[in-house]
């Protein structure tokens, strides 16, 4: 992949301990992104010669950030990185002793210095928020917008009193999909009598009656009284409805550094989007982000995932805030805001988390290219909890929340007042030679081991923010003015009692678990079936077409008096012996005789010349429950995970979610022919111990191809790791002979193998699954299974089959497949606008390329293509097949079950007339 078409951060994860994260932002060119929904990050937010406050420069400067708050006196050995600790590239540490006189972005401590603040939105919706700023004269040196009227929030809709702008651009329509939701801005002033002097004079009708008093009073009153910020609500600026508060800078400076209040430099600790910024803004503000993530570590355990960490984060400024407590504020709101601005957090933090030596990401996710991306992942992290390191935390922690801190353990040591002073006068963060670096003493430690540390960090959080944000609530309703705070306080209550009743909603709801909330229910196919009247042609699901091995009439019933030498192709000799009388009483629990049939059918002495037995076996409903089954038996809800390698069999993800057990995917060699990559896999499952399960689908669907036994066997051999392999055969009969590795079992006492009657046997219907496995393991999955998990008939259809004579007639079906499968390799290439085949030849089914055009012309694959044949065939002719496109690797492909001649040949059929009249639409030949 060239280096322009990677995502705008790249973070490899913490594979083992000694590694570090590796942080790169390449040059992107301005069309990497859609204009709606992205910019690249050097056209996003560089500042030009005309613009010096438009944003930062592009890309990110990992070096410059890297270790750079370990203690001087802690030897490169002990660092995680394993290197000596560097300055920045002025030759301070910026952290420790920031340069707050600077005024030019040139003076920062990098060249790329900060850029993770600026968050990527719509580029129209940006221009049409800055257009905002040039509607006041007064001189704004820093702006930020910020809130759910700029970033939406998961579950948070507007209230009828905020759909309100009365002739918004388009763009901020669009922006806001249309909700009219007010826009939060806060402008950073030099000088805030002079600016609300020259506000007044433009804007009178933005302030309440104190507007009248003057500019000095309106100054006053921001600045003396509550977080040193004043709000002006639900006032019109270019036709959208907005906030903005007023802020001195170095007000604004002060609360990032010190933590004076937490009230701005807790708004700056969730994704905003800077429209206007200013060098000491951006230095203090990434002083602010660091000592977020500190305090968050401080508070987390040993490992944890972003969610937690982000969470903690965006907590921590409405630990004390009275909003909170009263009926004024969505209980959910952290949550809304972390769930819905996963990938912004991200980008805010992740290259924070690079400067410390003693955390990283530990999640073999973080190896895949997209992680940075996707929303849906939440990685772990995992922090040292040496208390030297976490005590020089402590120490570098923000000094008036860092003196509360100090207080809460002086009470708690009791330690005497005179020497408290003095160890408070030590810490003093005073440092005019800007030389010294701030470590951790014997106090700081012992803080940092203290098992009350999250409870009085806490407390200390409470008394920071308090006090100023109830002074500033009661503020605001004066500089409202009377209408607009009413309104104000009646939106609040608005949404705290929609988020209740949503919260309270149906008892359902609030029983159920958020794992199986969340949960979409697996694709079956056969999306016709539901209207199928015999005559559709159902290639989807990869039954086997020639029915199951049992005497069957014209009608598809049992019937009896047919021998081995008078069945048809859908016949089988024997009947089963089921007892209908019998029905009244429980099933055999054990199923012992139908467990060794099924060992007799694998004990082929190619792998082993040990012979399996029914202590072996473990049998289920469907091979879906062997899976769960395995779940359950070695992993822990909430903290173990499973390892799969997509594109792979859905149900593996399905039951690990109902059982809240997280995956790790390594994805199979799709430049191979989607062979097993065991050394990648090794080197997960050297780093994630977490990992107890690992599922690798062999025929793969759906790849259709076999995996190698050698490389299955590298996994076995892993050294280090204390897991089970989990090899699914459920294609395995449409293999070469000898394929199955069943009685391999008995050589690898961490190896299950499942197989199933659905396929190859053609009972699909009376859902039947093995797992062969190690003596230990097949106890443990009896001992857990329901207790008559296997009914009676299907035992006895399932006997039946098993029988010798009805495997031979399963084996001459089996034999008509594989012609049909090699008419298709045949045939289906020749149909113009079909590709190649993907994966193996190893199962019932084939992986194909759909193309946008005939090959001839160019054609490559095409997921739009795919659906549409996918959706034409089903709708208009009645032939189903599966669409895969979006699995790895399969880009534009269908996956096609092997029917019977007749099924062959009518798909043959309508797929090149469905492909002709797509392309003709088209205007293709």
């Amino acid at each position: 992949m060239a280096v322009s078409h990677l995502p705008f951060l790249l973070i490899r994860p913490r594979l083992t301990a000694p590694s570090r994260l590796h942080i790169f932002i390449p040059p992107l060119s301005s069309d990497q992104y859609s204009h709606k929904c992205y910019r690249p990050l050097s056209t996003e937010s560089s500042p030009s010669p005309h613009d010096r406050d438009s944003g930062p420069l592009p890309g990110f400067n990992a070096a410059a950030h890297k270790d750079l708050n370990s203690p001087s006196n802690v030897s490169p050995a002990s660092s995680n990185s394993g290197q000596s600790i560097p300055l920045s590239e002025s030759g301070t540490n910026w952290y420790d002793n920031p340069d707050f006189t600077i005024s030019t972005f040139s003076e920062l401590p990098s060249k790329n210095f900060g850029v993770n603040q600026h968050m990527i939105i719509n580029e129209e919706f940006k221009e049409a928020l800055r257009q905002i700023l040039w509607q006041f004269k007064a001189p704004i040196r820093y702006a930020f917008a910020y809130g759910s009227g700029v970033f939406p929030q998961s579950n948070r809709s507007a209230t009828p009193a905020e759909s309100s702008h009365p002739a918004a651009p388009q763009a901020i329509q669009t922006g806001q999909g249309n909700s009219g939701k007010m826009i939060d801005f806060i402008f950073g002033v030099s000088y805030s009598q002079h600016w609300h002097a020259l506000n007044l004079n433009q804007h009178r009708d933005h302030y309440s009656g104190l507007g009248s008093l003057g500019s000095y009073v309106v100054s006053q009153i921001q600045e003396k009284w509550g977080a040193g910020v004043y709000f002006n609500p639900y006032v019109t600026v270019n036709g959208t409805l907005i906030k903005y508060g007023v802020v001195n800078i170095d007000t604004l400076c002060k609360d990032l550094s010190d933590w004076d209040s937490l009230y701005l430099a807790g708004r700056l600790q969730k994704p905003v989007k800077i429209l206007r910024d200013h060098p000491k803004v951006r230095l203090a503000n990434q002083v602010n982000l660091l000592s977020a993530v500190r305090v968050a570590l401080l508070l987390l355990p040993p490992k944890f995932t972003e969610q937690q960490l982000y969470s903690t984060i965006a907590g921590i400024s409405y630990l004390g805030d009275p909003r909170m407590s009263f009926a004024s504020e969505d209980p959910r709101k952290v949550n809304n805001i972390v769930t819905s601005q996963m990938t912004n957090f991200r980008r805010l933090y992740a290259p924070l988390i690079e400067t410390l030596p003693n955390v990283a990401f530990n999640d073999p996710q973080c190896a895949r290219l997209d992680w940075v991306d996707n929303p849906e992942v939440d990685a772990w992290l995992a922090q040292d909890m040496d208390p030297f390191k976490r005590g020089n935390m402590v120490r570098r922690l923000p000094q008036s929340f860092r003196e509360k801190l100090y207080f809460q353990f002086q009470s708690r040591y009791q330690i005497p007042r005179v020497e408290f002073e003095k160890m408070v006068e030590k810490s003093n963060d005073e440092d005019p030679e800007r030389v010294h670096r701030r470590v951790g003493g014997v106090f700081e430690q012992r803080i940092a081991a203290d098992e009350h540390l999250k409870d009085e960090a806490t407390k200390s959080i409470r008394k920071t923010i308090s006090w100023p944000s109830t002074n500033q609530s009661i503020k605001s309703l004066f500089t409202a003015g009377l209408g607009r705070g009413w309104r104000y306080m009646k939106e609040k209550q608005q949404k705290y009692a929609s988020a209740k009743q949503e919260t309270e909603g149906p008892r359902i709801s609030r029983l159920t678990s958020q794992n199986v909330q969340g949960l979409i229910s697996f694709n079956c196919g056969h999306i016709v079936a539901q209207e199928n009247d015999g005559t559709n042609v159902l290639l989807d699901a990869n039954e086997n077409a020639y029915g199951p091995g049992l005497v069957l009439n014209s009608e598809g019933r049992i019937q009896k008096g047919l021998s081995a030498a008078t069945a048809t192709a859908s016949e089988n000799s024997s009947f089963p012996d089921i007892d209908f009388l019998g029905l009244n009483r429980y099933p055999d629990p054990h199923q012992i005789e139908l467990k060794q049939l099924l060992c007799n059918l694998r004990n082929t002495h190619v792998h082993t010349q040990n012979t399996l037995t029914p202590d072996r076996l473990f049998v289920g409903v469907g091979s879906d429950e062997v899976i769960d089954a395995l779940l359950r038996c070695f992993c822990t809800p909430g903290h173990d995970q499973i390892l799969t390698c997509p594109p792979t069999y859905g149900m593996y993800s399905v039951s690990a979610q109902i059982n809240d057990i997280s995956i790790v995917k390594v994805p199979l060699d799709t430049s191979n022919n989607f062979r097993l990559r065991p050394e990648a896999i090794n080197e997960v499952l050297s780093s994630t111990p977490s990992i107890k399960l690992v599922y690798i689908c062999s025929p793969g669907n759906p790849t259709a191809n076999l995996i190698r036994k050698d490389d299955i066997q590298k996994v076995l051999e892993h050294p280090t790791w204390n897991g089970v392999v989990v090899v699914d055969e459920a294609y395995i009969d449409f293999a070469p002979e000898g394929s199955s590795l069943a009685e391999w079992v008995a050589e690898w006492p961490n190896l299950v193998v499942m197989q199933t009657l659905s396929k190859a046997f053609g009972l699909a219907g009376i859902r039947l699954g093995a797992a062969f496995t190690s003596p230990e393991i097949a106890r443990l999955l009896n001992s857990l299974k329901a207790p008559y998990n296997i009914s009676s008939p299907t035992s006895a259809l399932a006997k039946a089959v098993l029988a010798t004579e009805n495997v031979a007639l399963m084996n001459r079906n089996k034999k008509k497949i594989l012609v049909q499968r090699d008419r298709l390799i045949s045939e289906l290439p020749k149909v113009p606008g079909i590709g190649r085949f993907l994966g193996g030849m190893d199962s019932n089914f084939l992986l194909v390329e759909v193309l946008d055009r005939p090959a001839e012309e160019g054609g490559k694959p095409c997921n739009d293509m795919a659906l549409a044949v996918y959706k034409a065939l089903a709708e208009k002719k009645g032939v189903v097949v599966r669409f895969r496109g979006n699995e790895d690797g399969c880009k534009g492909c269908l996956r096609i079950t092997v029917g019977t001649e007749t099924e062959v040949s009518k798909f043959l059929r309508e797929i090149q007339v469905v492909l002709s009249d797509i392309y003709a639409t088209k205007g293709l030949k």
